[in-house]
């Protein structure tokens, strides 16, 4: 095992571990000493540095020290072994950086970066390649940066923010036409010179042929990228990435939204396993209209009779509430004004909490306001505003009025001077004028006699 000093430093890559003039001998390292800016630890390390070091095994355990890396940086160094794919393998999952520079490398395999999806950055400038596996930037959709400027059979460069840069197709043609493998020498056995009597060597001598060659002119080859087709290429290339970038954010919210939905599924099936406990209120509303044992007080309605539930009446009525208050042994009341239908609509609002489709709202809301029922009288109150019309606005302004109800009022002025005067303006506050309402509102409204 190699013990290796590290300094721990901020730069552009991040967090950082700087390695300077170290011989890293094995493939297993250990960091000497704790040199961490305050509050950081391995886990912050976003980069590593290395800087003139000699490595005749490349370390394998870097992911352990440093879990969280995301760069590597090595300059000015020498790599015994090149660098190999299983040299990185442990990164690939998150590996965005990775700069080789000045390092003499001479061999790049067109594996070296399968399945590195988050490679953004590549740089072997200025080293000494000649071959390059051809296929070595192939199924990476973020790059912006590839450099391979000052190498001995390549010096090409792509910056998807320079338009001085080449363009990646030109980086990939140039990988693939100046860094091809070299063909294997094959050996050819040469044959056995048979010798051959002197006599049938002998040749008539001939003056040598001089063949003159044509004089060699230097072609200039066109360049096959005009500018429009580098723009056009360029921002291609940037939609791609773009287009991948906005391919992964998706993906990781699908992964999102269905770990949140398995999380959901999961706490549906705790919750299905506790036990149910409702409320005994509820419990008692719901099912009190189902007992008519329980009901302990008769309401009559003219000729009609209700049995009920004293103590559910009272908790809806305040009226009702202060009159069992006071006569806390009452077994029969009689309501006197209250139609028995309306009264109906009463008594299935109070057991069903809901009214009858064909009530008449003006005369609930009258028997809500008189027995102080506060949810029934916001119920109608919604029902009355949202059925005004110029046949009942004057009834419901009259209503208003007595209940000192100001949004029943102020629909109902609003009606009458739409569906009724939207020729003219009314002079008269229609508001203070109750026989005048009453008697339109009996009659029916007619815009020629107001």
């Amino acid at each position: 095992m190699t013990t290796i000093r590290c300094k721990f430093r901020q730069s552009i890559l991040g967090y950082q571990c700087y390695i300077t003039i170290q011989l890293i001998s094995s493939t297993s390292i250990k960091l000497q000493g704790n040199h961490h800016e305050a509050g950081k630890t391995n886990d912050d390390v976003e980069n590593l540095y290395f800087h003139d070091c000699t490595f005749n095994g490349f370390p394998i355990n870097l992911h352990i020290l440093f879990p969280n890396l995301t760069g590597i940086t090595i300059q000015k160094s020498r790599l015994n072994q090149g660098l190999l794919r299983e040299h990185l393998t442990e990164f690939k999952e998150n590996l965005v950086t990775i700069y080789v520079t000045h390092s003499d490398l001479k061999k790049l395999n067109g594996d070296l970066f399968k399945d590195f999806k988050k490679l953004e950055k590549v740089s072997f400038a200025n080293n000494k390649l000649e071959e390059i596996g051809a296929e070595i930037l192939d199924g990476l959709w973020f790059l912006n940066i590839v450099d391979f400027r000052g190498n001995t059979n390549i010096d090409i460069w792509y910056n998807s923010n320079n338009d001085n840069s080449s363009l990646l197709e030109e980086v990939k043609n140039a990988i693939k036409s100046k860094c091809k493998r070299k063909p294997k020498q094959h050996f050819v056995q040469q044959q056995q010179q048979v010798k051959m009597p002197q006599q049938h060597l002998r040749m008539p001598q001939q003056p040598p042929i001089l063949v003159m060659q044509p004089q060699m002119q230097p072609v200039m080859m066109k360049n096959p990228w005009s500018n429009a087709e580098k723009i056009l290429l360029r921002e291609n290339e940037k939609l791609t990435i773009e287009n991948s970038n906005l391919r992964a954010a998706i993906k990781n919210q699908e992964e999102f939204i269905k770990k949140l939905q398995e999380e959901n599924k999961n706490l549906m099936k705790q919750l299905e396993r506790q036990p149910r406990h409702e409320n005994p209120i509820l419990y008692y509303k719901k099912n009190a209209s189902l007992n008519p044992n329980f009901k302990d007080l008769t309401i009559n309605i003219g000729e009609s009779s209700f049995k009920v539930h004293k103590n559910l009446f009272a908790a809806q009525s305040k009226t009702l509430a202060e009159h069992f208050k006071n006569n806390p042994d009452l077994e029969v009341l009689k309501l006197k004004d209250i139609p028995e239908i309306t009264f109906k609509a009463v008594y299935d609002f109070i057991y069903k909490n809901q009214l009858p489709e064909d009530a008449n709202y003006i005369d609930v809301y009258k028997a809500a306001a008189r027995l102080k029922i506060d949810n029934l009288l916001k119920i109608t109150t919604a029902k009355l505003i949202d059925s005004i019309d110029k046949n009942n606005a004057c009834d419901i302004l009259i209503l208003g009025n007595k209940s000192n109800n100001e949004q029943l009022r102020q629909k109902a002025l609003e009606a009458i001077q739409l569906k009724i005067f939207s020729d003219q303006k009314l002079e008269v506050d229609l508001s203070k004028q109750e026989e005048m309402l009453e008697q339109y509102g009996a009659a029916g409204v007619d815009n020629n006699k107001m």
